[in-house]
């Protein structure tokens, strides 16, 4: 009997151990495996996603680009130029005024003489441009961006550094984000008369920025060429550079080995004992410069160079794995005694690995909050509608919708109202289109629609108006009641007629800015169809 049992105890020790090391073994590969799926998976995600961020702040680069240069060249400027009268002044106070109030986009649109005194100022804040009185005009001589400014030559677009605004030698508190572009002026005889400079309100860049990365994986950052902050979700990192105690605020001074990698190219995947870093240096001044909107556009000196980087954080990883880990912690432990269990809970883990995989695949493709598809699939859709179409010989439309007072929405009621306005949005716009027809959100509140067949570009405007007329009927929300209205640009393809896909959405871009330009609130086909 002792020999009996000390056998069955042996054999009981080297079964138990063979399956011990098998289950141990298979569950130490397959942690490790769903481990790298899980960060490759969200390393690819916000891969994706950084183009996102680029777009949005080339976008916002070519709308202030087209202002400055139809003020640089409006009658009204060169009429002020010409007579430096009190109704000169006036009369082009009154269009910066109007670009102020209609873009709402620059803080400040002033002319600056050669001397770096300002002669005509219009200040914009909550919704209203003031033109600012003779007495509290300022001297900006001394300002890095006049200096800079008045030594261009003609035609050239400066591009100051993203900075706060500095008023009377102070940051302006509360601290607010600004770019400054201008160009130079020179009068009818050739001579420099000055500069023009619209101050871009930046944290329109930034909160469309914090926007779009909402609720990803990763943490957003925006640093300027110096390794500075200029937005993070941790609100105590940016403008550093501002303020002397915040000299050592870099990038470079908390994750030198990734900046290391990252200013000897131009970014991708870098993975750390901190998490995994994608980045992307960003110039927008770039597609504008030379492009055929803007050719004579020449960028400055200090044009500006970024990084966009998300970082996906070593304990965010951990945490979306910590609850996989305990599942299969307790399977393997009744596995030792069960084989029927070990084969029951690794099938349970593949089909739990690829409907975590085709989760990641929806959301590559389509925008989490609205459901409907996001910029990536609307341009697969555009160029197969576009081949479609042009194979059996029909037109077709894009529209590009934007919505106006969103941003008021958003800025009374919180985001969870601006969050359930969009998804309002996003139903009733596809409840007005037909199920061949596609609707995208492009981000933010910009929405983009193809129409597969069109007999004529007056019905491409019908549709457009009749969307328009869905969004302007009243939302009830949880929290108000709201109205709100839609900027709408048109462009139509025909058949053996280009543009490429890419330049239809740009087209209807451009027709929807329009609009906004002209008091928001309308539809418009685009010029140049």
């Amino acid at each position: 009997m002792q020999v009996f049992r000390s056998y069955f105890h042996r054999i009981l020790i080297l079964v138990f151990g063979a399956l011990f090391v098998v289950i141990s073994t298979v569950a130490f590969v397959t942690d490790r495996m769903n481990a790298r799926l899980v960060v490759d998976a969200l390393a690819e995600d916000e891969a994706r996603q950084l183009p996102v961020y680029s777009e949005i702040l080339s976008r916002h680069f070519e709308a202030v680009v087209g202002d400055i240069r139809v003020l640089a060249h409006s009658v009204l400027l060169r009429d002020y130029l010409q007579n430096r009268d009190v109704e000169s002044a006036r009369r082009l106070a009154e269009s910066f005024c109007i670009l102020a109030e209609g873009t709402m986009l620059y803080d400040q649109v002033r002319f600056i003489d050669s001397d770096g005194i300002e002669r005509v100022r219009v200040n914009f804040d909550e919704s209203v441009a003031r033109v600012v009185s003779e007495e509290e005009l300022q001297d900006k001589s001394r300002r890095y961006y006049y200096a800079d400014l008045i030594r261009m030559e003609t035609g050239a677009l400066y591009v100051s550094p993203f900075d706060l605004n500095v008023e009377h030698g102070e940051v302006e508190m509360p601290p607010k984000p600004m770019m400054r572009l201008g160009t130079p002026v020179d009068t009818p005889r050739g001579e420099r008369a000055g500069i023009l400079v619209l101050n871009f309100l930046g944290e329109r860049v930034v909160e469309e920025l914090a926007h779009a990365s909402r609720g990803r994986p990763g943490s957003l950052m925006l640093l300027n060429n110096d390794g500075y902050w200029l937005y993070a979700e941790d609100a105590s990192l940016p403008w550093g550079f501002m303020f002397p105690e915040g000299a050592d605020l870099r990038f470079q001074n908390r994750y030198p080995v990734v900046w290391e990698w990252m200013i000897e190219g131009d970014g991708g995947r870098f993975e750390t004992e901190d998490g995994v870093f994608l980045a992307k240096r960003v110039d927008p001044l770039s597609r504008v410069a030379g492009s055929a909107m803007h050719p004579n556009v020449k960028p400055a000196s200090r044009s500006p160079a970024w990084w966009v980087v998300s970082h996906i954080e070593r304990v965010s990883i951990e945490s979306l794995l910590r609850p996989g880990r305990l599942r299969r912690q307790a399977v393997y432990l009744v596995a030792l005694s069960v084989a029927f269990v070990v084969s029951v809970v690794l099938t349970r883990s593949l089909a739990k690995g690829k409907r975590y995989r085709r989760e990641l695949e929806f959301a590559a493709l389509y925008d989490p909050l609205t459901g409907l598809p996001n910029r990536r699939l609307f341009f697969d859709r555009l160029a197969v509608g576009r081949a479609s179409a042009e194979r059996h010989r029909c037109a077709m439309a894009v529209m590009f919708v934007d919505l106006d007072r969103f941003k008021v929405v958003n800025d009374t009621y919180g985001h969870d109202a601006g969050d359930e306005l969009l998804v309002q949005t996003a139903q009733r716009l596809q409840a007005a289109l037909r199920g061949v027809d596609t609707i995208a959100r492009m981000g933010g509140d910009e929405f983009a629609v193809l129409l597969s067949e069109v007999d004529s570009r007056e019905t491409a405007l019908s549709v457009a108006a009749k969307l328009r007329s869905v969004l302007t009927e009243p939302f009830a929300l949880v929290a108000a009641t709201v109205s709100i209205d839609a900027s709408i640009g048109v462009s139509c393809a025909h058949p053996g007629v280009e543009p490429d896909p890419d330049v239809l959405l740009k087209r209807a871009d451009r027709a929807m800015y329009t609009v906004k330009r002209a008091g928001r609130g309308g539809v418009r086909l685009c010029e140049e169809e």
